[in-house]
């Protein structure tokens, strides 16, 4: 009887253990079913980076679930491969950054590929997203233009280079050849930069400006060129003055250069019968003139304004000389307007840009009451030919 019951009680515990045995299988084939099935247990995947991306930016993605760090390393790629980066993982493994060692190529689209990466729950998972980074900045403008000619840099006119955003994360290099130092400022927004050479560019000679940009932390190695340009300066001198009088005033505001850089001062040249002003080395205007016949030059030299007066009476040629500024203690040569008759009558302009006066220099109406109203006592004055 004791026997009996004995192999009784050890069928049921077989059979208690094989339903064990059956659930537990079950259950595991079941969770195994409903891990692939169930949204619960899958990876859903998220992609941040800016439009474009920064050369600096660290590229996030977002994981919905804890995932396993090895396995996305192992089958995660970047193409193009050109650029060195680390894994930076947060957030219970579920937040993962890829830091550039230094920094991405410049307007490059890169893709990011996970083959086969895991999660918690061993399910795997794949993606890719690609991200565009940003370009080097652009010159937008800049003067002088491209080509051009009769250049004269000064402090008020350098070489300014538009570009088309802030150069706060860039550092640009830029080159002019033949060789010169200069020195260059970065206006307050920070994408307008003036350059201006440290000497006076060799007249008549043409220049060549190139301008390479790279990351601040960029290697040195990775300056890009993104512009290159070319100038040519004034020449030493005109080699013939045309004989149309405008065209020649022009020339003389295109090519005369200042020999006084500071203040105001007068500049003649006999040659061409014209006279430029000039304040603090900027040619403000040319005007033609009239000075003294042959047997009866102007003298040339350096001199200045002695005295001035608005309509003085000349006893010795009986005429009017509106507008006198001598430039010689004498008073005997001067600067004024044309002559005028005690009726009226003013020697005509047609005199203007030929010799013909007895050794002052003539201004026409309205240019010699400008000089006259701009040039103080002690106004330098330089004649020459």
């Amino acid at each position: 009887m004791e026997e009996k019951m004995a192999k009784h009680l050890a069928q049921i515990c077989l059979r208690i253990f094989l339903t064990v045995i059956f659930l537990a299988i079950a259950s595991v084939g079941a969770f195994a079913y409903f891990k692939n099935k169930l949204d619960f247990f899958q990876t859903q995947i998220s992609f941040s980076a800016d439009s474009p991306a920064k050369l600096d930016q660290e590229i996030e993605i977002n994981f919905s679930k804890p995932v396993l760090p090895e396995s996305v390393k192992n089958s995660l790629s970047l193409n193009p491969a050109e650029s060195d980066f680390e894994l930076v993982w947060s957030g219970n493994n579920q937040v993962l950054k890829l830091k550039p060692l230094k920094v991405w190529q410049p307007a490059t689209n890169y893709k990011i590929q996970i083959d086969k990466g895991y999660n918690f729950w061993g399910n795997s998972f794949e993606t890719k997203f690609e991200f565009q980074t940003e370009s080097l900045p652009q010159v937008v403008s800049m003067v002088p233009a491209v080509g051009e000619k009769n250049v004269l840099l000064t402090m008020e006119d350098p070489i300014v280079v538009n570009f088309d955003r802030s150069l706060e994360d860039f550092n640009v290099k830029f080159s002019i050849n033949p060789n010169e130092e200069f020195v260059s400022q970065l206006n307050d927004e920070g994408s307008v930069v003036q350059i201006l050479p440290k000497s006076e560019l060799k007249k008549g000679q043409v220049y060549v400006l190139q301008i390479s940009v790279k990351s601040k932390k960029a290697d040195e190695g990775d300056y890009q060129k993104i512009f290159s340009s070319s100038f040519e300066t004034r020449p030493a001198e005109i080699e013939k003055w045309d004989d149309n009088l405008d065209a020649r005033l022009m020339q003389a505001r295109d090519y005369t250069a200042a020999q006084i850089q500071s203040g105001k001062y007068i500049d003649i040249n006999l040659k061409s019968q014209i006279m430029t002003i000039f304040e603090e080395g900027r040619l403000l205007d040319a005007y033609l003139i009239s000075s003294g016949r042959v047997g009866m030059e102007t003298p040339q030299g350096s001199f200045q304004i002695e005295n001035k007066a608005a309509k003085p009476w000349s006893g010795e040629y009986k005429l009017f000389m509106p507008y006198w500024m001598a430039i010689l203690p004498s008073g005997k040569v001067g600067i004024h307007e044309l002559p005028e008759w005690p009726s009226g009558y003013k020697e005509g302009a047609n005199h203007l840009g030929t010799r013909v006066s007895h050794g002052c220099v003539r201004l026409g109406v309205g240019a010699a009451q400008r000089v006259y109203d701009w040039a103080p006592i002690g106004t330098p004055v330089i004649i020459h030919s």
